[in-house]
């Protein structure tokens, strides 16, 4: 599990806080997509997902749900390929920003965003300046981000790592570039998810790279740099913060002690497994054994839904908070409860859907 394996990372990304931005944009309404277009969106977007049919596994390794669904452009497709339940959440948590910028001949827009409290997703779009030719190879953009409390002030998260990914170009020849950025955090406190209601995301821009392949290794060329600044508000309607507690009690799980190269086996107590539209978190006590770091379930953890299909949880990140150790996990498609039939954990258990 490396530290870029979350959606391949492709991309640039710095980890720290930004400063105070300098200016704010006057936040747009937000404006809910028509039907239609959401539905023929994601419908596009399952489709790569679900062609194994029932009872297949959707994983990390065979799905690219969610860049073909923040893709361009939206194509009509069977409308069977996705259900009524994923349609009303993804209806209800897509925020359409709309927000552009230009600065130094380049156009930058923050498009759209979907947030369940842990991981913010958002699509970015690169104008090139009029005439302008983008030769055919890898971008990237330089950008942080920060959490603003409804009154001004930032919110703690005692972890958050974000990637930066570029989408397939439909038209080369457009001079768009479109990336999917995606922030996975965990909460400072145990408000969790309901902490961001009403809170805004701050997203700052400051380079445009283009990285070409030389001898084998990429070299990064500057386009174009400035300060190009967006908010990504979220309200109680558009903040996905339905959070299921699967386990009514502990369970015991396998799971490998590790420290460099050397590992031994242990028995972990799990407290709690709680999933999300898009992210899972697992906690279990810390257990005694000195100095040693690092602890890897022995299995994977799978969402199984009522048609049969597997959703495989995505390892992450783990944070240590305290007397317990946090896992994150994520998904490689939206979660609508509704079409969950059980939680199969890595030794076989069945947590069944109440």
């Amino acid at each position: 599990m490396t530290e870029m394996e979350l959606l391949k990372g492709i991309g640039t990304i710095e980890d720290s806080y930004i400063e105070e931005l300098n200016g704010y944009i006057e936040n747009r309404p937000k404006v809910r997509l028509p039907r239609f277009i959401l539905l023929a969106a994601v419908i596009a977007a399952l489709l790569c997902a679900l062609t194994a049919g029932a009872a297949g596994v959707i994983s990390w390794e065979n799905s690219s749900w969610f860049d073909g669904f923040f893709a361009q452009p939206v194509q009509e497709v069977d409308p069977d390929a996705v259900t009524d339940h994923q349609l009303e959440l993804l209806d209800a948590g897509l925020v359409e920003v709309g927000q552009t910028q230009t600065q130094n001949g380049y156009t930058i827009t923050l498009a759209s965003a979907l947030c369940d409290g842990h991981r913010l997703l958002a699509k970015i779009m690169v104008e090139a300046p009029e005439g302008a030719v983008l030769e055919k190879g890898r971008y990237d953009v330089i950008l942080d981000y920060k959490a603003l409390f409804p009154d001004g002030t930032e919110i703690p998260f005692r972890a958050v790592r974000g990637s930066c990914t570029q989408l397939e170009d439909p038209n080369p020849a457009d001079g768009v570039l479109q990336f999917l950025l995606e922030v996975l955090m965990q909460p400072d406190s145990e408000a969790d998810q309901d902490m961001l209601i009403g809170a805004k995301w701050e997203v700052r821009i400051s380079e445009i790279l283009y990285a070409y392949n030389r001898e084998a290794a990429y070299w990064d060329e500057p386009l174009a740099t400035g300060n190009w600044s967006f908010v990504i508000p979220f309200d109680e309607t558009s903040l996905l913060t339905r959070e299921v507690e699967v386990l009514e009690s502990p369970v015991y799980l396998n799971a490998e002690r590790c420290l460099n190269e050397r590992s031994f086996p242990i028995n972990i107590r799990v407290t709690s497994l709680k999933i999300r539209a898009l992210s899972a978190t697992l906690s279990f006590d810390k257990p005694l054994t000195g100095f040693w770091h690092g602890i890897d379930i022995v299995g994977d953890v799978y969402v199984v839904m009522k048609d049969g299909t597997k959703v495989k949880a995505h390892w992450d990140m783990g944070f240590d908070r305290g007397k317990y150790w946090q896992d994150t996990f994520t998904f490689p498609v939206p979660i609508a409860w509704e079409d969950v039939a059980y939680v199969l954990l890595p030794g076989g258990e069945k947590l069944e859907v109440k």
